[in-house]
C-alpha cells in the first residue's frame, strides 16, 4: 500500500471500508504517504446507531481496531467519516431490487446479486460502503460536520465498556477538527444518483483520479455472494489469514485513470 500511494502520479483518494488496521500500519511505516493523498473517506463510526454486542454505542469498523482508528483520525488529514447514522437510512427495498433487474446492465445485475446475497447471509439491506462513493460523486447528498474525534481504547474484553466509542468533541477552533462526520443525508438525491449509476455506468466516460479501495471479507462471504460473478469483477485478493482476504473491487470504478490493488 505504501509503495502504491507514493508512486501514484496523481494524489489518491482512499476509501477505507473496513477496520482501519491496514492504513494505520502503512502510516506508521511511512508517514510521508499523506503527502500524496488527496482525501480519505471512511465508512464507519456512529453516534446513535451502534451495532456491537459488547458496546451498543460502537460501530463494527471502529470497534474492531480502535487503536488504529485513533491513528488514522490523527494522521494529519481531516478524515471524512460516513457513519451508520446515515447509512442506516439507505434501506435497499424490493422496489429497488426490481428496478436493477429491469436496468439489465452489468453493474445493476451484479449489484442485485451482491445485495441479495448480503441480505440472505447477514439479513442486512442497508447500503453502507457505497455511501462513501456516492458522497465522493456528489457532495450535496451527505452533510458533514467538523469534530475533534477520539476513540475509547480501554478494556476491549470487558462486557459493557465503552471500547470503540467515538467521542465527538465540537472544536473551539475549526482548525483543530480531525474529522468531518456525516450528520444527515438527502435520500432522494442518494437513490437518484445510485440508480443513475446502475443504469448508465457502462456508458460512463467520467475519469477519476487514483482511487484505492480497502475492504476485507470472509472467503465464505465471497463464495456465497459472488460465485460465478468473479468472471465479471476484476478482483484482487491477498490472503491475510485463514479467514480474511484483502479484496479490491474494480467493477464500480472501471473508468478510473489508475486503479491500485497492491498491498503493503
Amino acid at each position: 500500500m505504501v509503495d502504491s500511494i507514493i508512486r501514484s502520479k496523481k494524489k489518491v483518494t482512499l476509501f477505507l471500508l473496513a477496520p482501519l488496521t491496514n492504513f494505520a500500519l502503512a502510516f506508521q511505516k511511512n508517514s510521508n504517504i499523506i503527502d500524496n493523498i488527496e482525501e480519505i473517506i471512511i465508512m464507519g463510526g456512529t453516534k446513535e446507531q451502534g451495532n456491537m454486542q459488547y458496546n451498543s454505542k460502537a460501530e463494527y469498523n471502529i470497534y474492531q481496531d480502535s487503536e488504529a482508528a485513533n491513528i488514522v483520525f490523527n494522521c494529519g488529514i481531516k478524515i471524512k467519516v460516513i457513519g451508520t447514522d446515515v447509512t442506516h437510512k439507505t434501506f435497499f427495498t424490493d422496489e429497488i431490487y426490481d428496478k436493477y433487474l429491469e436496468y439489465n446492465t452489468r453493474s445493476s445485475i451484479l449489484s442485485y446479486c451482491v445485495m441479495k446475497g448480503t441480505f440472505i447471509t447477514w439479513h442486512d439491506n442497508y447500503v453502507h460502503d457505497p455511501a462513501t462513493v456516492i458522497y465522493h460523486l456528489n457532495r450535496d447528498i451527505i452533510q458533514l460536520k467538523d469534530y475533534y474525534a477520539e476513540v475509547n481504547t480501554t478494556n476491549p474484553d470487558v462486557y459493557g465498556t465503552n471500547y470503540g466509542t467515538i467521542y465527538f468533541n465540537e472544536p473551539t477552533n475549526i482548525s483543530k477538527a480531525n474529522i468531518e462526520y456525516s450528520e444527515s443525508i438527502n435520500l432522494d438525491l442518494y437513490w437518484e444518483t445510485f440508480n443513475n449509476l446502475m443504469q448508465n455506468w457502462n456508458k460512463s466516460s467520467k475519469s477519476y483520479s487514483s482511487i484505492i479501495f480497502i475492504s476485507p471479507f470472509t472467503s465464505e462471504w465471497l463464495s456465497n455472494i459472488l460465485g460465478d460473478f468473479f468472471l465479471w469483477v476484476d478482483v484482487y485478493c491477498k490472503i491475510e489469514s485463514k479467514i480474511y482476504k484483502q479484496v479490491f473491487f474494480r467493477f464500480i470504478i472501471e473508468s478510473c485513470d489508475e486503479v491500485n490493488s497492491s498491498s503493503f
